[in-house]
């Protein structure tokens, strides 16, 4: 009876011990950041948001009074360690550049990972991208990966 009493006492305190554990990783849950914009979605992209979903389409053709993405527009996954993850949510993510300050729509490097996929039931988000005014043996490019990881778990990309 008395080793019953022990073992019934030190499983309940081993399950008691595992509590704060279960506690953080409720807390720890994925939060989604939804953007409607490109400015929001630079904003998240600098701020760091590890889940991000598109709202709507989104279209930089407007962008820079016409001119649409410029070097500084540039979707920049560059930090040590910032894993991304970044559902189209069956949108378009339309990349457009007139300018011959071109640069690649995204941008990922210093050990980053950015994993782009499609959770919505038609399955029909992609990123497009159309760069003109190239010159001087310049190459657009609509991502460019030095140094981190890019994983495509869903959506299309288009050029």
């Amino acid at each position: 009876m008395r080793k019953q009493i022990t073992s019934l006492l030190l499983t309940l305190a081993m399950l008691l011990s595992l509590v704060p554990t279960l506690g953080v990783t409720a807390s720890a849950a994925e939060t989604w950041v939804t953007v409607n914009s490109f400015d929001d979605l630079k904003t998240a992209v600098k701020n760091k948001q590890e889940y991000i979903k598109l709202g709507q389409d989104i279209d930089t053709t407007s962008y820079n009074d016409g001119t649409g993405l410029l070097k500084r527009d540039e979707l920049t996954f560059n930090d040590v360690y910032y894993y991304c993850t970044l559902d189209l949510n069956g949108k378009t993510l339309a990349l457009v550049g007139n300018d011959t300050n071109i640069s690649p729509g995204i941008y990922i490097g210093g050990y980053s990972h950015l994993t782009i996929q499609d959770n919505s039931p038609e399955k029909t988000g992609k990123i497009s991208g159309a760069f003109s005014n190239v010159f001087g043996g310049q190459s657009a490019k609509l991502i460019r990966v030095n140094g981190g990881t890019l994983t495509l778990e869903g959506g299309t990309f288009t050029v």
